[in-house]
């Protein structure tokens, strides 16, 4: 516990009393005003953060999927507030009766919690740059200390990582800190089954495959379907190409043609796509969860792998993602647009490059799933053959 006291010298102190937990990141403040006049006195009380801007986020690397800056989750609602805004003058206010505002990085917060305000009152949380610092805090309304009376304001502070069992159990919405989007109501359960995997692993790498695994299961009879109807499409490629040197210069008669013969084999041309986009927002749910999560910061796997959260440093888990894409590509039926087709034989190069600087826990993702998709195909082609 630590104590600060100010005297103004006009019969009235000012004190600050910090207790500091031995674990845990949330600070208690107690902020106590003694007035020791003989007459009553009205003032606002307020708590902020200051930040100055050699602290930012540097340059380079991966642009991180959450947002970083000043920002509030206020009566249900999340505010955030550009830096760059800020530095221009665009200041915000917002009145709320409960919630927080600070500072959020990719893996740490930094967040007043004022606590709730009485029924019909609100308090007012500001963001704005005051050069060369950005600032954000909050203003209670205004408060009276009688002669010989005192004031006390009790809030919290929480500084520390971003990991989401931690922001739970410190409730009062912490962990909308972490912007999982859209598909949040969904990323928050992978993120739980991820941890829950990696307590009894105690490898997050190994945790990342089961993960991975556990998802194909859920989608096998979907994935099923999709490559079932690849594999009939790719079956009826000859005959497509011979419909095309038939009535290529006819759109229209070829189009009635190939979906004659669609409809004689029973096949739908949609039906690769269709199960697929099914799976998307789990897909994308997961890639954001491993992007953002504090748990994969400087988590070893195996061999040369370290941090998961860091770019694999001799490139390896990219090239092998890049090389499963490639051989899934190749099972796949080929596209009847000659540019589409170009364009798929490049994807995987371009996913390459892409995943180069990517942090390893993403890729490892990636590659495993590709993996799984690949023994997958391979078996539904081996079994309609």
């Amino acid at each position: 516990m630590l104590t600060l006291q100010w005297r103004n010298g006009q019969n009235v102190t000012f004190e600050k009393q910090i207790t500091i937990p031995k674990q845990g990141y949330r600070i208690t403040v107690e902020d106590r005003v003694f007035n020791k006049g003989d007459k009553p006195l009205s003032f606002y009380h307020f708590a902020q953060f200051k930040r100055v801007p050699h602290t930012l986020q540097t340059e380079g690397g991966p642009v991180s999927m959450d947002f970083e800056g000043p920002m509030a989750y206020l009566d249900n609602e999340r505010q955030q507030h550009e830096y760059d805004d800020l530095r221009e003058g665009q200041d915000a206010r917002h009145a709320a009766k409960v919630g927080w505002g600070g500072f959020s990085d990719k893996y740490f917060l930094a967040a007043i919690l004022p606590g709730a305000m009485p029924e019909g009152q609100t308090q007012r949380f500001y963001f704005d740059y005051d050069a060369p610092t950005f600032r954000t805090g909050v203003v209670s309304p205004a408060s009276q200390v009688a002669a010989g009376g005192a004031f006390v304001k009790k809030y919290d502070l929480y500084i520390g990582p971003k990991e989401i069992r931690t922001l739970e159990a410190e409730g009062d919405n912490l962990e909308r800190a972490i912007d999982y989007g859209w598909f949040h109501f969904l990323a928050v359960p992978l993120v739980d089954t991820l941890l829950f995997f990696n307590d009894y692993l105690s490898n997050y790498g190994l945790a990342i495959i089961l993960l991975t695994v556990l998802i194909k299961l859920a989608f096998f009879p979907l994935a099923n379907k999709s490559y079932r109807s690849m594999n009939a499409m790719k079956k009826l490629q000859p005959k497509i190409e011979d419909l095309k040197k038939l009535y290529g210069s006819d759109k229209q008669r070829l189009n009635q043609e190939m979906m004659k013969l669609y409809q004689e084999h029973k096949v739908n041309p949609l039906g690769g796509c269709l199960p697929i986009l099914v799976q998307i927002p789990v897909f994308f749910a997961l890639y954001k969860t491993l992007f953002l999560s504090i748990e994969m910061r400087h988590a070893p796997f195996a061999l040369w792998i370290h941090d998961l959260s860091a770019m694999d440093p001799y490139y390896v888990l990219p090239l092998l993602m890049g090389a499963s894409m490639f051989l899934q590509s190749r099972l796949n039926p080929a596209p009847a647009d000659p540019i589409q087709a170009k364009i798929m034989m490049f994807l995987p190069v371009i996913f390459t490059v892409m995943f180069l600087s990517f942090p390893s826990g993403l890729v490892l993702y990636w590659f495993v799933n590709n993996v799984l998709s690949i023994a997958q195909q391979w078996y539904i082609m081996k079994k309609y053959a």
